[in-house]
């Protein structure tokens, strides 16, 4: 039986972080689904974890993995989306999290309101206030855009009818920042409106902020939607944004501090030098 929705999922070195994400879809309470999950060639446990959830629900959904040629997040996608079986895509990142009866309120908003391109509010796996303001604020943000008519949506929590996403082209490979933002973009310009539902959350994580800085995420997050808004798709670099479940290891981030304390010390040592230089020259 066709499935209603097809869920992507792209992941590279995800073992901490897609289990818990499986587990919230094993829970859902609408069940008519299928996961398609596509691996970068991670290096870690993910693919040993897909395979054993694969086989593990085969009796209740649908779940395949691809090994995909690219590491890459819209190649991914698109590879998810071309075997897809569903009448809806849906796409998820690994590190994202879902309440039990999330799959079953966005079929009954889609099915009673005609909806063909979605997504949702968001709320952070975080208690403190200050990331809680960061999610209500990510929220308008997206509402004002919509109001403007100038569309973004998250790339960790995109629906859309899957005719829709074939006919535009899907996510476009060559953009490598705000593909998500393109995406809808395109689907604007092919006359499918936006709709943005306050119910159900989904749970977004903090983990890029927490590794790269608050301010430094925004500040790339900002520098990208400008790109967007003044001058189109971003098909070059315009600022380092790496993908994959290792970057936020505790065995990274103690190298990424080693690092960060080498580079600080260099300075330290480089200014003292250039001190007592001129300390030699007065002399």
């Amino acid at each position: 039986m066709k499935p209603f929705f097809s869920i992507v999922i792209p992941v590279l070195n995800e073992e901490n972080y897609l289990p818990k994400l499986l587990f919230c879809l094993e829970k859902q309470t609408e069940k008519s689904f299928e996961v398609i999950v596509v691996d970068g060639r991670s290096e870690d446990r993910t693919v040993e974890i897909v395979k054993k959830f694969c086989k593990k629900n085969q009796q209740n959904f649908n779940s395949t993995l691809i090994i995909s040629d690219k590491r890459n997040v819209s190649f991914q996608r698109n590879r998810g989306a071309d075997i897809a079986k569903g009448e809806y895509l849906v796409f998820f990142d690994a590190d994202v999290l879902l309440p039990e009866n999330y799959l079953q309120k966005i079929k009954e908003n889609i099915t009673t309101n005609k909806i063909d391109f979605l997504t949702t509010w968001n709320e952070t796996d975080s208690d403190k206030q200050q990331d809680k303001i960061i999610a209500l604020l990510t929220n308008f943000m997206f509402e004002a855009a919509h109001f403007l008519s100038f569309d973004f949506v998250p790339g960790f929590n995109i629906i859309v009818k899957k005719n829709i996403f074939t006919k535009v082209g899907g996510f476009d490979e060559n953009v490598v920042h705000a593909e998500d933002h393109d995406l809808a973009r395109r689907l604007k310009e092919h006359g499918y409106e936006l709709t943005i539902l306050k119910e159900p959350k989904i749970t977004f994580s903090l983990r890029r902020l927490k590794r790269e800085g608050t301010l430094n995420v925004l500040r790339k997050y900002a520098k990208a939607t400008m790109h967007v808004f003044l001058k189109g798709p971003i098909t070059q670099e315009i600022f380092e944004y790496q993908m994959g479940g290792h970057l936020y290891t505790k065995e990274n981030q103690t190298k990424k501090r080693k690092a960060l304390f080498k580079k600080q010390l260099k300075l330290i040592h480089s200014k003292i030098e250039t001190y007592f230089k001129l300390l030699e020259r007065k002399l």
